[in-house]
């Protein structure tokens, strides 16, 4: 061959012999290999690249090296097409990894898929290359697929099985080489998905560079991977034949071309032939064989012109047509739908196409008809999850129901059960199976997708036609808590639970089997039942002691312990006992993976909340110490931040000592430094109220630390950005009236900071909530005192109606109905227009209606009187409301009741005072009752209080004020030796000595007995004892001068 190379017949004849002999066995393939045989064999084909004979021969002759089985080297032309007359699913792949580097060297690859091309209606050729491509990319790593791909490996491959449908060889073949081709490598898959240029607008890999490789491979790193494999090297010296002849071992093929081959080659054969008849008839030979070569090289370039003739169809087009036609070949889906799982991940719109080539529906007719064989499951599942688990942006839940319609849950968990040795399989499942829980219910809550179904019809199969969106966002969500149902009842916790048991050392599966039964956990309390019936806990605790650096695993198991124990006391024991530990540890060991922190943090949250020993124990394991690092490593997480508060809210309401190692870690500043960071996030500023306000309740201390740290500005920003949260409200009130209560310059800057308003505005939105209004009433009592400037601004807010709207929309508390009273009393004082204010909004009824209602509640009493008494001085229309709603029978039943307080009897009296005065019907009302007796009872019962001394005269002259009948009665009674008592008791009392004169002058006014009683009693000399001892009492010098005229006359 080598000395005849210009000979085309004597090549085709060699090479067939070299074919033949490959049929020999092994020794026959290493013979051929020492002598040169591969390298005489690829000129051949080099220079003969239109001869079909050549070609053909050639490849077979490479796939002879490249099986390890010679029997594949046989003539398949006469197979027929039938696909039943060949067991496709037994197909030997098997291939022989030591000639495949040095056959690529050599330039096999260029060779096989230029006689792809120029050949493309040979089937036996078609399948010898496609297999030794196949062979050459699988042994020669991914530089050789490159390769393969730059020469345009792939397309041929594509034409192959595009050309030759029937013939299921080719099919196997070429889908295992696109297999091969696809692995790993992005640009190949678009290759195939882009052949025929039916997709628009894709926009391809970039081109590989030409540029050497530049890491060491086969061939070094110094060699051209773009050129070298498309000629002959001598890199490999073992295949190249270096007896006599010796042709390639100078390398002057390479160096001078193939014509210093031909010359040699010709000289050597021709020596010493002198015959001219013989020389004669080569000439003709030759002349005969250039006359062959033009008419094969026109037969050629029409079949080109026929090739560029066939229909072009998209890759996928062509796996699908593949699939159609050998559903029963294994191998052939298994290859195919390996690269459609891949290419549905490559890009949407290749995900789109398999949709609508109805991949899911073939995929699963696949599934079920080679539900035997492992790989295939594999891959069929893959494609399955890349369309459900990766949804287009019109929705998934097309995709999700037709295939849940057509028996998708229960044929996974079947499979589950079929392949229970294959780990491979268990994954899928599992993430599978997640995907079908979470789509129906993340498409739910997409707000996305609502929007873009907002306004318009939604055509789903399984739905009616005209379902509006909010009926489709329902529906999904039933449609995911019933996958869950279905899977659970189908025995889908058992298949986890199971799998988890049998690979434990696999991180992998145990990472999406725990992610599985975590949302199918959250679905419902079946799933949860079912894992505690099945010991779930002990597994899930055990695959997170085993795997104590997976994040996936520490995630999912920190949520399933937290779900096991949310419906009821079953399993508290079994994670104290065994759970908490590992649980803890997750804190130390993810400290940096968001993820795993938040649910770690959840799971805290929740157990310390549903058993006290579980808090407990994790007080013990210093749990607050952990979350509070968790807190300060993830600072710029929000929903960090919030979990970390409730938890350690939950954590704090163990006791003082808790509370005290929370504060003692510096808690306070980090919480109040994370709602300064995070003041937009209205959760987080809820939460970490509530811990602050329980830290700061423990002592003054505490409180002035957070005044120190901007407490004050920092609760009103969070009562401004979360208006509607009840308790908030209520502790920030209780907060704002012990820092008012403790220190003055607290209640100063509240009054800066306008805190009033915000308090008197979450009053009136929270009015329904009586814990609200109590600790309201209570910093408003405590800022009304602070200064004249503070009770002004609160009463022009409306401060007197939000007290009085408290006190109706809660009668029957008994504490508020105080705390209101003290709060109006301080507005009213002194300020006759809010007296008015109050008693127009209906404040007298209230007050009195508190004070019967209860009775017995000394302070309640003594706030309300006193209010009263402010309410009714110096003002002709509040007595007559006070007494029109039985004030007078109120107030007296109260002093009566309370005999022995002295602020509860000197208020009352002045009250009782204030209405008699001047007014007839009124002091009936009080004689009749019998207040003036039980006035002298007072007097006589508290001689050392001045004030109802004072405020007893004040009674008796009120009541005989312009009725003569009552002072003839009263005089009876002792008023008058019960004022001289009283008189020479508190001579220092400028009041007593005023009100006492008042009563005598009312006593003695037109009565003659009365005023010889006075003056026999030498009860003149007294009053001008007072008046000299007391000039500046205006009131004393002018009721003392009414006496004496009045007696004196």
């Amino acid at each position: 061959m080598a000395t005849y190379l210009g000979s085309r017949r004597m090549q085709e004849h060699s090479i067939l012999i070299l074919r033949s002999l490959s049929a020999a066995g092994t020794s026959s393939l290493e013979d051929i290999a020492r002598l040169g045989g591969i390298d005489t064999a690829f000129q051949a084909m080099h220079r003969y690249p239109t001869s079909g004979r050549v070609q053909a021969d050639g490849c077979i002759l490479v796939t002879a090296f490249l099986s390890d089985s010679n029997n594949n080297s046989n003539d398949n032309s006469n197979n027929n097409n039938d696909n039943d007359n060949i067991n496709s699913n037994n197909h030997n792949n098997s291939t022989n990894s030591r000639w495949s580097a040095p056959l690529a060297e050599l330039g096999a690859v260029g060779l096989l898929i230029t006689a792809m091309r120029s050949f493309p209606d040979e089937a036996d050729l078609q399948e010898k290359c496609c297999f030794a491509l196949f062979t050459l990319a699988d042994n020669c790593g991914e530089e050789c697929r490159d390769v393969i791909a730059s020469f345009g490996g792939v397309e041929a491959v594509l034409q192959a099985l595009l050309r030759h449908p029937r013939f299921p060889m080719i099919q196997a073949q070429g889908c295992i080489a696109l297999r091969c081709f696809g692995r790993g490598s992005t640009e190949n898959r678009w290759r195939m998905a882009c052949f025929g240029g039916r997709v628009e607008q894709l926009e391809a890999p970039p081109p590989l560079p030409e540029e050497p490789a530049p890491a060491e491979g086969l061939r070094g790193k110094d060699v051209n991977i773009y050129s070298i494999w498309g000629k002959l090297a001598d890199l490999h010296p073992e295949l190249r034949w270096e007896g006599e002849l010796g042709a390639f071992a100078d390398r002057r093929v390479l160096e001078e071309g193939e014509g210093a081959l031909e010359e040699e080659a010709s000289r050597s054969y021709m020596a010493g032939v002198e015959d001219e008849g013989e020389d004669e008839g080569e000439d003709q030979r030759e002349e005969e064989g250039e006359q062959e070569e033009e008419q094969e090289e026109d037969m050629y370039a029409e079949e080109q012109e026929e090739v560029r003739a066939v229909e072009m169809a998209e890759g996928m087009e062509v796996l699908f047509r593949s699939l159609r036609t050998y559903p029963s070949h294994a191998t052939l889906q298994t290859c195919c739908w390996f690269l459609l799982q891949n290419l549905a991940v490559d890009d949407d719109r290749f995900q789109a196409k398999i949709a609508g080539l109805e991949g899911a529906a073939l995929v699963m007719a696949a599934l079920r008809e080679h539900a035997e064989v492992p790989e295939l499951q594999v891959e069929g599942y893959q494609l399955l999850q890349n369309l459900i688990g990766r949804p287009l942006p019109a929705g998934l839940s097309g995709p999700i129901l037709t295939t849940v319609a057509d028996g998708l849950v229960e044929m996974v968990l079947a499979t589950l059960r079929l392949h229970q040795e294959d780990a491979a399989i268990q994954v899928i499942g599992a993430i599978l199976l997640r995907s079908l829980i979470l789509g129906g219910r993340l498409s739910a809550g997409d707000h996305g997708l609502a929007s873009k179904l907002e306004e318009r019809l939604v055509e789903l199969e399984g739905f009616e036609e005209g379902l509006r969106v909010e009926t489709l966002l329902q529906a999904l969500r039933r449609f995911s808590s019933d996958v869950s149902t279905k899977s659970t009842q189908l025995g889908s916790v058992d298949s986890l639970l199971d799998a988890l048991r049998r690979f434990p050392s696999n991180t992998l599966l145990q990472e999406h089997v725990t992610a599985a039964l975590r949302d199918l956990a959250v679905s419902g309390k079946r799933t949860r039942r079912r894992i505690s019936q099945m010991d779930g806990l002990t597994p899930l605790i055990n695959t997170m002691q085993a795997h104590p650096h997976s994040a996936m695993v520490q995630e999912y198991c920190c949520d399933l312990l937290e779900l096991q124990t949310c419906d009821g006391s079953e399993n508290l024991a079994a994670v104290a006992s065994l759970g908490l530990e590992a649980l803890l540890a997750v804190f130390d060991n993810h400290l940096d993976k968001l993820e795993v922190q938040l649910t770690a943090v959840q799971a805290v949250e929740k157990l310390a909340v549903r058993s006290e020993p579980l808090r407990d124990l994790l007080i013990a394991g210093e749990g607050s110490r952990r979350v509070l690092r968790s807190m300060k490593e993830h600072g710029r997480s929000a929903e960090l931040l919030i979990r970390g508060s409730k938890a350690l809210l939950g954590l704090g309401r163990a006791g003082l000592g808790c509370r005290t190692e929370i504060v003692s870690l510096q808690g306070l500043e980090a919480l109040v430094q994370a709602m300064h960071a995070h003041e937009s996030s209205p959760e987080l500023q809820v939460n970490g109220l509530r811990i602050v306000c329980l830290l700061a309740s423990d002592s003054s201390e505490l409180r002035q630390r957070l005044a120190e740290l901007g407490g004050v500005d920092l609760v009103l920003h969070v009562l401004q950005v979360s208006p509607g949260v009840a308790d908030v409200h209520e502790m920030s009130f209780r907060l704002f009236a012990d820092l008012a209560m403790e220190a003055e310059a607290n209640r100063q800057k509240m009054c800066n900071s306008r805190a009033e308003a915000c308090i008197l505005a979450g009053m009136q939105r929270h009015l329904e909530e009586a814990g609200v209004q109590r600790e309201g009433l209570d910093i408003i009592r405590h800022l009304v005192n602070h200064s004249e400037e503070s009770k002004a601004e609160i009463i022009i807010d409306d401060a007197c109606e939000r007290v009085m709207d408290a006190m109706k929309a809660h009668r029957k508390d008994v504490q508020l109905q105080r705390t209101a009273c003290f709060c109006l009393l301080p507005m009213a004082q002194g300020n006759q227009d809010t007296g008015i204010r109050i008693s127009s909004y209906g404040g007298i009824p209230l007050i009195l209606k508190a004070m019967t209602a209860k009775s017995d509640d000394k302070e309640l009493q003594e706030g309300a009187v006193c209010t009263l008494r402010v309410l009714a001085a110096d003002s002709e229309t509040i007595p007559h409301q006070i007494a029109d709603n039985g004030g007078v029978q109120v107030v007296f039943a109260s002093m009566q009741q309370h005999s022995d307080e002295p602020v509860i009897q000197e208020n009352g009296l002045a009250v009782l005072a204030n209405l008699a005065w001047c007014h007839a019907e009124h002091q009936e009302s009080i004689e009749k009752c019998g207040a003036c007796e039980f006035a002298l009872e007072m007097m006589q019962q508290h001689k050392d209080s001045y004030k109802v001394q004072a405020f007893a005269c004040a009674v008796m002259q009120s009541v005989c004020c312009d009725h003569p009948e009552l002072r003839d009665k009263l005089a009876e009674l002792g008023v008058i030796e019960a004022i001289m008592e009283a008189m020479k008791e508190h001579p220092r009392a400028a009041n007593v000595q005023a009100f006492a004169a008042s009563a005598l002058q009312s006593l003695a006014c037109n009565n003659l007995e009365n005023t010889r009683k006075i003056r026999k009693m030498k009860l003149l000399e007294l009053v001008e004892q007072a008046m000299e001892a007391h000039p500046k009492s205006v009131k004393l010098q002018e009721f003392g001068s009414m006496l004496i005229e009045t007696i004196e006359r």
